[in-house]
């Protein structure tokens, strides 16, 4: 008989409200530090929280952030008819002035 892992759903709930703001790198850090285990008693990783998110329906930040209409760099670019590499400079410069974020495993930006 196979031995099934399962994290209690405590940690399920920090998991869950977290990702709302966290990628899973955010989340696995969260996680440690609260001295929480994966359900097979190892520190938390980016993998390990991405596999639980998939696992259990939890939607990833950036997919929380596309279901309230934001989009990528290169769809906003495409929008405003200019490069995106001209909107990702803008933006590390501060000279966009519309609304954006950080969002995803590799901190895309994120454009309403």
């Amino acid at each position: 008989m196979a031995c099934e892992y399962v994290l209690p759903e405590s940690t399920l709930e920090i998991i869950r409200t977290e990702s709302e703001v966290r990628d899973s790198g955010e989340i696995a850090g969260v996680l440690n530090g609260m001295g929480l285990k994966s359900a097979r008693g190892m520190e938390f990783t980016r993998d390990i929280v991405l596999k639980t998110m998939r696992t259990n329906g939890i939607p990833t930040c950036e997919k929380r952030m596309r279901q309230r209409g934001y989009m990528s760099l290169p769809e906003k670019a495409g929008m405003m008819g200019i490069p995106w590499r001209t909107l990702y400079r803008m933006t590390l410069a501060g000279e966009y002035t519309g609304e954006y974020a950080r969002a995803g495993e590799k901190g895309k930006f994120m454009f309403l």
